[in-house]
């Protein structure tokens, strides 16, 4: 029995451990953005001709968004999320992920004039495997007849500075508390 005691006492210090250090790589990989606000300007890198960054903070200033291709649910989020494919000036689609109401609302009734511009802010990097059969299922012909390069990137417009350094507390909380019951399960076994 104390074996096992100390055996559950070891796994909640690791299991805690490890959720701290996920908790600072996020901090780390996320710290420009979340304590100096430090975002690129995507629409200003497709028109110098630069690579699309793989990861960090953009905004992005849509003026051709096409239409809502998917929607995810996830069961911490009460709201759906949706992907809209929207397409640059230069040629290029890629994906806005969406959950704000109000955003999902003004961008189903865009004006295609091409006077209208929403500008977003989120974290660029790939679609998921789901979202990303959808786009091209939905749109690989459509930007083959019109000449235009389909992409995987997505922006994810649904997180905010505030709502990232909440999610990196809550899990350092949740690993220094892993860690609390650690040891003292394995102070218990050892008596």
């Amino acid at each position: 029995m104390r074996y096992k005691t100390k055996r559950n006492g070891v796994i909640y210090l690791l299991g805690g451990l490890m959720i701290i250090a996920l908790a600072i790589w996020f901090l780390v990989q996320d710290s420009a953005y979340i304590f100096r606000g430090e975002i690129k300007d995507l629409n200003e890198i497709i028109a110098n001709g630069e690579d699309i960054p793989e990861s960090g903070y953009v905004t992005y200033k849509i003026s051709m968004p096409l239409e809502a291709y998917g929607s995810e649910r996830f069961t911490s989020e009460i709201k759906k999320t949706y992907s809209y494919a929207v397409l640059d000036e230069s040629g290029i689609i890629l994906t806005v992920k969406v959950k704000d109401e109000d955003l999902k609302k003004q961008l189903d009734s865009f004006s295609r004039n091409g006077k209208d511009t929403i500008t977003v802010t989120g974290d660029i990097g790939s679609n998921n495997t789901d979202m990303e059969h959808f786009l091209k299922e939905r749109y690989s012909d459509y930007a083959k007849e019109n000449g235009l390069k389909l992409t995987s990137y997505r922006i994810d417009a649904t997180q905010t500075r505030g709502s990232r350094l909440v999610g990196i507390i809550f899990g350092m909380i949740i690993g220094v508390s892993g860690i609390i019951i650690g040891f003292s399960t394995i102070k218990k076994a050892g008596r």
